[in-house]
């Protein structure tokens, strides 16, 4: 946790900024813009080793897509509820739980991109 207090709260109320725009129905890129300007900024204060990971990971769960596949689809707000977890491990500046719960959200978001990706029906070759 190499963020300062104040660092901290700012990250603290901008993710209350994202579940409130989300629970209010904001388009899709809104919500992913919030929610990776949030992810960022946290990435920003990991060690170098660390970030190199999450940038690895980032690219392999398409974490933007994911949130817009949610949207297309009308899915639950699920992933939400780890942001708030986020949130709470913050405040209590409890390292392990916030990397947990953001473990949570790239959980999360891959299952159900991929019970998304899983429903469609299979294109036939003429549809490609």
């Amino acid at each position: 946790m190499r963020a300062t207090d104040e660092e901290i709260v700012s990250m603290s109320a901008d993710i209350d900024r994202m579940l409130e725009i989300a629970a209010d129905g904001y388009p899709a890129d809104e919500v992913i813009e919030a929610s990776e300007r949030i992810f960022s900024r946290m990435v920003s204060f990991a060690s170098a080793d660390a970030q190199q990971m999450v940038a690895s990971v980032r690219r392999k769960t398409h974490f933007h897509f994911s949130y817009a596949a949610l949207a297309l689809n009308n899915n639950s707000l699920g992933a939400y509820d780890f942001w708030r977890d986020v949130r709470a491990g913050l405040a209590s500046r409890d390292a392990d739980a916030v990397a947990q719960a953001a473990r949570n959200i790239l959980y999360f978001m891959q299952g159900e991109v991929a019970r998304i990706m899983l429903s469609r029906r299979p294109r036939t070759r003429e549809q490609h």
